[in-house]
């Protein structure tokens, strides 16, 4: 069974991009200074955590210190510590911190709680008898029909959230993506199942963490070098017929993506680095 810090890189690698510092991300900033986020990760989590002081924290310093491993550190320490982490490890307990790492950790245990356990008097932490419950959930239903079930949570709650906030319809196509993935018979499922779990990390800590020559693309980067990007996946023939090249490496361009570099017989990793950009200007 992988651990929760193997969970959190595996998850992290497949979701959060490399380095991007876009001005209109909030995140990407620090006493006024444009930083840039790092596998998620922002400037004022990364001094946090490390306990350092702010003016510490430059665009170099980011690049060169958030691994994926730290990423991680930083995703359990926030997100799993003293909020997930009372109930019994499995699949289904990973599918909640995911959540609670897009939602806030609060209301991934409110909602567990409340819409997956349907306990009365909801609140914001674990107790003796949310804990029983799952526990009880667990042998009656199985892990794999816990996923299932915690999955229409999660898919109710994005839904919630763009009625009440019509601005975050933008963003519901890539958070029904993740939540989708995580679902028995993929990817996901099979690094629960111990087949691709050390091949998913290996390959995703190898990418280089400081900036190339050729900006290394990845899923959830937005920006001018994502839509040249695009621009040449169409031009080699892939189309994208649900967004175009709209700038947001997102779902529809991963899968493009993934299907150009098996038809390339190049590494399928949804990473777009020197090897698939080769292949992209010969393709066009």
């Amino acid at each position: 069974m992988p651990t929760p810090l193997q969970c959190m890189m595996v998850n992290i690698a497949r979701w959060e991009g490399l380095w991007q510092d876009y001005s209109s991300d909030p995140g990407n900033w620090l006493d006024g200074r444009l930083i840039g986020t790092m596998r998620g990760v922002t400037p004022a989590v990364l001094a946090a955590h490390l306990g350092v002081a702010h003016s510490v924290i430059t665009p170099a310093f980011m690049r060169e210190r958030v691994t994926l491993q730290l990423a991680a550190e930083i995703g359990l320490r926030r997100f799993y510590q003293g909020w997930i982490d009372p109930l019994r490890w499995n699949a289904a307990a990973d599918v909640v911190t995911d959540f609670g790492w897009g939602s806030g950790p609060g209301q991934a245990v409110k909602s567990t709680e409340r819409d997956f356990l349907g306990l009365a008097n909801a609140d914001f932490r674990f107790d003796v008898a949310s804990c029983t419950a799952w526990a009880s959930r667990c042998e009656r239903d199985g892990v794999e029909r816990m996923v299932r079930g915690f999955y229409d949570v999660r898919e109710r709650f994005y839904d919630l959230i763009c009625v009440r906030n019509p601005e975050l319809l933008k963003f519901r196509g890539g958070w029904h993506n993740r939540s989708e993935w995580m679902l028995p018979g993929g990817e996901w499922w099979a690094h629960w199942l111990g087949e691709n779990t050390a091949a998913v990390i290996a390959s995703a800590d190898a990418a280089p963490s400081n900036p190339m020559p050729v900006a290394l693309l990845s899923r959830g980067m937005r920006g001018a070098d994502v839509k040249r990007f695009q621009l040449k996946l169409i031009e080699a023939g892939y189309a994208l017929p649900r967004f175009g090249a709209d700038g947001h490496f997102g779902g529809e361009t991963d899968d493009v993506l993934r299907r150009f570099q098996a038809d390339r017989k190049i590494a399928v990793d949804g990473w777009v680095g020197n090897e698939t950009r080769r292949e992209l200007k010969m393709a066009a």
